[in-house]
């Protein structure tokens, strides 16, 4: 799974269940981001190449629906702000991210495969494209981030499915030593990169490439009225897995598995 450092999983994300999108642990990701603080233009999931970014046309202005999943004690506000630290990115590449919805939903777990696992149940509605979940600290995670630091332990801060690339949570609340670096809203930028199509860590070539595409695709099939032919609502494409497959359709990402054994097979579009 994409993860960002936080409790027992650190990741910064990084797409699908076995991404081993886990973030290191929170030390060796603190370390990374300080070194990454120290060159211009670096992403906290990669280092910018504005040449390169700037020689690729990324279509036009296109937003992704987001459905926003609060815990106990993570006010609609709270979200909102860790939300708009994407607009830091989004006119690079003229993609926007809209909360459409905001929901409570109290944490059953406390590892982040658990925070995964009941993320990993929910099927996309019909008016979500991603689904992210502000989480909340408790008695434990300040226990357990102490420990991460002291016992060298690695704590997941966020983290993105990676199977479909859609569902993710950060941590929005502060709560360890590791957050003095990897803060909710450094996290929430990150994790929201590997919700809008990157599944690598370091690579921003693929990821340029990876946001362009999936643009490409959707202008595609928006020209093509393909959502109006299939009775079916829009919705904005994402990767099966960390492949260049395609899921076009909210019934293929609630459909497709992490073992890849889907119902519905993912579709290859080349833009």
């Amino acid at each position: 799974m994409n993860r960002l450092n936080q409790n027992p999983l650190l990741r910064v994300s990084a797409p699908g269940r076995n991404y081993r999108n886990r973030v290191a642990p929170a030390p060796l990701i603190a370390v990374a981001i300080l070194m990454c603080l120290g060159i211009s233009g670096c992403t906290f999931i990669g280092i910018d190449h504005p040449a390169m970014r700037e020689s690729m046309s990324f279509g036009s202005d296109r937003r992704v629906n987001m459905c926003v999943l609060l815990d106990k004690g993570v006010a609609r506000e709270d979200a909102a702000a860790l939300l708009a630290t994407w607009e830091e990115e989004a006119s690079k590449y003229d993609l926007h991210v809209n909360a459409v919805s905001y929901e409570e939903m109290p944490r059953s777990g406390f590892f982040s495969e658990q925070i995964m696992s009941q993320l990993n149940e929910i099927p996309l509605g019909p008016s979500c494209d991603r689904l992210i979940y502000f989480v909340n600290r408790n008695v434990g995670d300040y226990v357990y981030g102490l420990a991460s630091i002291s016992f060298g332990l690695p704590e997941v801060l966020g983290e993105v499915d990676d199977a479909t690339l859609t569902r993710g949570y950060v941590v929005a609340k502060f709560g360890s030593p590791s957050q003095v670096v990897l803060t909710p809203k450094r996290v929430a930028q990150h994790e929201i990169y590997h919700l809008l199509g990157c599944p690598k860590h370091f690579d921003m070539p693929d990821c340029y490439r990876r946001i362009r595409d999936l643009k490409s695709v959707e202008e595609r099939l928006e020209e093509e009225k393909y959502y109006f032919k299939s009775g079916e609502k829009p919705f904005y494409p994402t990767y099966a897995s960390r492949s260049d497959s395609m899921l076009i359709s909210r019934a293929q990402v609630n459909s497709y598995s992490n073992k890849h054994a889907a119902a519905v097979a993912a579709i290859v579009l080349p833009p």
